[in-house]
């Protein structure tokens, strides 16, 4: 009979606000596996790529989480997708390279998302391989960790659960275990005297808010830009393919003609319709 000191425990560290307090929460101990364990043996970060992360995360993972980790005596792991010549993959680079699909949830004209594969394809299965290579079987299945907090009480999915998509893994969720929101996990990253990391999610992602969309047009330009063109692009293709146009904002125009300057702290878009990738896994 598997016991929970048999199966291996990986935390899906995404570089957000609450996988970082998780991390802090390791170092002291303090972080639940289970009812019955405090045990992690890997922290996994999932790299989408250099073209497609937000760089102030990929800078807060190197610089910030992965010395923290060292220092604390944990292993913070960084995987990749592989394409089949076995190089890194990225999604920017497959959503450039696929013509007649979308692989990632660009918005519908009616403001709706589509179908959301990314998680799936650079998150969910590179640590579920990774976990695998660890040890977790189906027989066996490992602990993962997921950093939801209980703000977003409403994702929690499955939890001490085998997840069906992914069979050698049970879903954990320890800080709903003990009971902290997202301003818990700001003061647990305080204390510790780390910086506040930044909103972990692609720099295109199409589940910003109004005001993450200006914070990039103002604090970065040029990924702004780069946002402005990826928007065109698609349109061009769906419009050569006799298909409506898509967009990386819910409003059924244009980002440049949506997003401008001025902040607004959320009171005219009073929040994404689907959280993004901040707790470090996407099960949606």
């Amino acid at each position: 009979m598997t016991t929970e000191t048999d199966r291996v425990h990986v935390f899906s560290f995404g570089g957000g606000v609450q996988s970082t307090a998780c991390l802090v929460l390791a170092a002291r101990g303090e972080l639940p596996a289970t009812d019955t364990s405090h045990r992690w043996d890997a922290f996994v970060f999932a790299h989408v790529g250099e073209a497609s992360e937000n760089p102030a995360t990929l800078d807060y993972v190197e610089n910030v989480a992965k010395p923290y980790a060292a220092a604390h005596g944990i292993e913070l792991r960084e995987v990749r997708k592989a394409r089949r010549d076995g190089t890194p993959d990225d999604l920017l680079a497959l959503i450039l390279r696929t013509e007649r699909s979308l692989p990632f949830p660009v918005r519908m004209m009616n403001g709706a998302p589509g179908q959301r594969s990314c998680p799936a394809e650079y998150k969910i299965r590179p640590l579920e391989r990774e976990h695998k290579r660890m040890g977790a079987t189906t027989e066996r299945p490992g602990i993962v960790g997921i950093g939801i907090s209980m703000d977003e009480l409403q994702r929690a999915k499955g939890w001490g659960e085998v997840d069906p998509r992914s069979p050698s893994q049970i879903r954990e969720y320890p800080l709903l275990r003990l009971q902290l929101r997202r301003r818990d996990c700001l003061e647990i990253i305080r204390e510790a005297g780390l910086p506040q990391p930044p909103r972990s999610a692609c720099w295109f992602c199409p589940f910003h808010s109004l005001d993450e969309w200006r914070r990039l047009r103002r604090d970065h330009p040029e990924l702004w830009q780069r946002a402005v063109e990826l928007e065109r692009t698609l349109i061009e293709r769906r419009h050569r393919l006799g298909k409506d146009a898509v967009y990386l904002t819910r409003y059924g125009r244009p980002i440049d003609e949506v997003v401008h300057d001025q902040l607004t702290l959320g009171v005219d878009d009073p929040g994404t319709d689907e959280a993004p990738c901040d707790s470090g896994h996407c099960f949606l």
